[in-house]
């Protein structure tokens, strides 16, 4: 039961599902605060926010009267996010907190404190957790570029592995396609809407069959900014066992700059194609494992614990 009411006070006070007249929603980070301040104060579940009068939240030690007035002000919202939460799951997308048996064990050991509360999951969540490998890259690969994601999809697929991207154009379209096309599997972290993401016939059917799954850490009703997009990046590199960036350019996109993050933060184990640009040639001086086709056994590169450039 508290699950399911933990999930629901997650929708309202994160989820982005309603604008609440100008109350913004909780960041991730003022999030995992308050679930700390609450324990600190004997309150186990965050499902108690949705019983607690404004002053008994303000009461609370290292909550502010601001932020209680923004936390009681969102809850007053409950019965709209419910209809939207009912709308969701009418569509088929799945409402998965942390306290779920299949929120992602990786993202909480990666990211910790900026781990997303909630995950909006449309298709199989069981894929949530299958061993994965991360695709990032170029919206407009090179053809040398092209051909390694292509290579490195069905790599994936033939080792057994789930692909785990952000379904852009480019480099993670072309790992993702040739993945699928090899029999694999693939868990997509969604910076576009879910209207425009089911457009995609082949996506669809993909998560009809049970083989794909498309994951969104905010409202899949909104529309398509940059900044989900940028966001999207250190789930990618969080969720997955190791990372590949196909192709980048030095101090431009969200693949750069995504995967300078997770190497500067020891966020998962980053690989960079040796011919990915001068993106990735950067990438690799910070401390990102060199990639090539001669080096590519997944079941070894996951077992590597140093990513000490593997020349």
């Amino acid at each position: 039961m508290n699950q399911a009411l933990n999930n629901l006070t997650a929708a309202i006070l994160c989820g982005r599902l309603v604008e609440a007249e100008g109350f913004k929603p909780l960041t991730v980070r003022e999030w995992h605060k308050l679930i700390m301040d609450l324990n600190g104060a004997g309150y186990k579940d965050p499902c108690c926010l949705l019983k607690l009068e404004q002053e008994q939240i303000a009461a609370v030690g290292g909550v502010t009267q601001q932020l209680a007035g923004r936390i009681f002000k969102l809850i007053n919202y409950r019965y709209v996010v419910e209809k939207k939460l009912d709308e969701l799951k009418k569509m088929g997308v799945s409402i998965v907190g942390m306290d779920n048996r299949a929120y992602p064990d990786s993202l909480i050991q990666s990211l910790n404190t900026s781990a997303p509360p909630i995950l909006f999951c449309f298709g199989n969540i069981k894929l949530l957790n299958q061993p994965s490998i991360g695709i990032t890259g170029s919206r407009k690969p090179d053809d040398q570029a092209a051909d390694f994601a292509r290579f490195i999809g069905k790599k994936i697929a033939e080792e057994g592995f789930a692909i785990v991207s952000g379904g852009a154009l480019g480099c993670d379209t072309i790992a993702e396609y040739n993945a699928t096309l090899n029999g694999g599997c693939g868990v997509l972290y969604m910076a576009a809407p879910l209207n425009e993401a089911v457009k995609n016939a082949r996506i669809k059917a993909l998560v009809d069959s049970g083989k794909m799954c498309l994951v969104w850490d905010h409202s899949p009703f909104e529309p398509f900014s940059a900044a989900n997009a940028l966001g999207r990046n250190k789930y990618i590199y969080g969720t997955a066992k190791a990372s590949v960036v196909i192709a980048s350019k030095s101090g431009k996109g969200g693949s750069f700059a995504g995967a300078s993050y997770c190497i500067k933060n020891n966020v998962g184990k980053v690989f960079a194609y040796k011919n990915g640009g001068d993106g990735n040639a950067q990438l690799i001086n910070m401390g990102a494992n060199e990639i090539d086709y001669t080096d590519v056994s997944f079941n070894e590169l996951t077992q590597t614990t140093s990513l000490v450039n593997m020349r």
